[in-house]
């Protein structure tokens, strides 16, 4: 739901109506410019994830991933994760808003903090 506020402008003399819309949390974290961690949700824990890892942990998909990848897309999901942070209001809310189609936390037993936290550090420590 957005929401729409009125301005009256009178600075000029002449009644200006103006509005400005005040835009949901979820659509500025979908204006972020995610890349990596885009495809690594869509891909890797998406509704085709065993074509591409074990399919048996987070972990064993990450490792999948990682092995598939050179260092500057590692460090480009790093980066990609430390602005989907910065930019939260709520982690998991946001978290939730963004990938919850692709992707349940819940069925890979973890949060979407958590998530983010074990990609973080495991794409970390390969480089």
């Amino acid at each position: 739901m957005a929401t729409v506020i009125f301005i009256l402008d009178l600075s000029n003399g002449i009644a200006n109506l103006t509005s400005s819309l005040l835009l949901p949390r979820w659509f500025n974290m979908k204006k972020l410019n995610t890349f990596w961690l885009d495809n690594l949700i869509a891909i890797e824990f998406g509704q085709d994830y065993e074509l591409f890892g074990s399919g048996e942990s987070v972990e064993a998909q990450l490792d999948a991933w990682i092995a598939d990848n050179p260092p500057a897309a590692r460090h480009g999901l790093i980066g990609d994760i430390e602005q989907f942070i910065e930019h939260s209001d709520n982690l998991d809310e946001d978290f939730e808003s963004c990938y919850g189609s692709e992707f349940s936390a819940e069925l890979w037993d973890t949060t979407p903090s958590g998530f983010l936290s074990l990609v973080k550090e495991r794409v970390s420590n390969s480089l």
